[in-house]
């Protein structure tokens, strides 16, 4: 399982990476820059796309922050990182579960037309 990880580097950038290990990731990191620390590392959720999660990380969290190692104490920050990587996902996965039940609860109600989808030998589409 591969884990979202944002390390600070040496230059003051940050690096953001999909990783099994986010200590061997900041190691490789440090190598290269001098130092490096880990400001946030966890698991992405819901089966939800881990790249497409570290390019907004990358493209909305990561530029109104100063890479620096005291980050990983910052509560903007955390809430910021917890917003997309469990709480963006949570609110979403909620609205399209509400929005089914609404539906599925509209079309029970006699008198107001549903859209059905016919299948006649083997066609989609075609009417009986």
């Amino acid at each position: 399982m591969k884990m979202i990880v944002v390390v600070a580097d040496g230059s003051g950038r940050f690096q953001c990476g999909l990783v099994r290990n986010p200590d061997l990731f900041r190691r490789h990191i440090a190598k290269a820059t001098g130092a490096a620390a880990v400001v946030w590392a966890g698991v992405p959720v819901l089966a939800t796309d881990a790249c497409a999660m570290v390019t907004t990380i990358e493209r909305d969290v990561l530029p109104r922050f100063a890479a620096r190692p005291s980050l990983q104490h910052e509560p903007a920050f955390v809430l910021a990182m917890g917003w997309v990587v469990a709480g963006r996902p949570l609110v979403h996965t909620a609205w399209r579960r509400a929005w089914r039940l609404f539906r599925n609860a509209v079309s029970i109600i006699p008198g107001l037309p549903t859209q059905r989808r016919t299948v006649t030998n083997g066609k989609v589409g075609e009417g009986a």
